[in-house]
């Protein structure tokens, strides 16, 4: 309680506010000048940090997205479980439900990542498909970051 108290206190703080590349830029003029050239200044107030890094997050986001529009254009959802099962071992059918046997849960687990990261679904939607708790979505996506990155797998090699 005591550090939000303090963070009260110190009121507005402006190195805290969004306005990411914008804002990094201002203190120098640099977006001034940009503007009054006919520069187009990128910038996105939900991210802090100074101008290499908001250019930096923009771009992966972008790649990402692209990514995700390719592999949903190639991909049902049921096709990536299917990869997931294929990638492990097991049937489609055993990716499903809460089933601790360590290769279902693996098999799961790369499931809800490539189906919440890779694919773009939302985590509940994910929980109704495969019988499981939203939270363990969340969970599953994390050790699904693991297991793909452990065992050198990716959904585009693996389909």
């Amino acid at each position: 309680m005591g550090f939000v108290a303090e963070g009260v206190k110190a009121g507005r703080r402006p190195e805290l506010v969004g306005g990411g590349l914008i804002r990094s830029r201002v203190g120098g003029g640099e977006y001034q000048a940009g503007r009054r050239s006919g520069q187009e200044i990128r910038g996105d107030e939900r991210i802090l940090g100074n101008s290499t890094y908001v250019e930096w997050a923009l771009r992966e986001a972008e790649v990402r997205e692209r990514r995700r529009k390719h592999i949903s254009r190639m991909l049902t959802p049921a096709q990536v479980i299917s990869c997931a099962a294929s990638a492990m071992g097991i049937s489609d059918q055993d990716v499903h439900g809460g089933s601790k046997q360590p290769t279902r849960a693996l098999a799961r687990s790369l499931a809800c990542k490539w189906l919440v990261e890779d694919l773009g679904m939302a985590g509940v939607a994910v929980s109704e498909l495969l019988g499981i708790t939203p939270s363990s979505v969340s969970k599953n996506v994390v050790r699904g970051r693991q297991v793909e990155s452990e065992r050198r797998l990716n959904l585009e090699r693996v389909s």
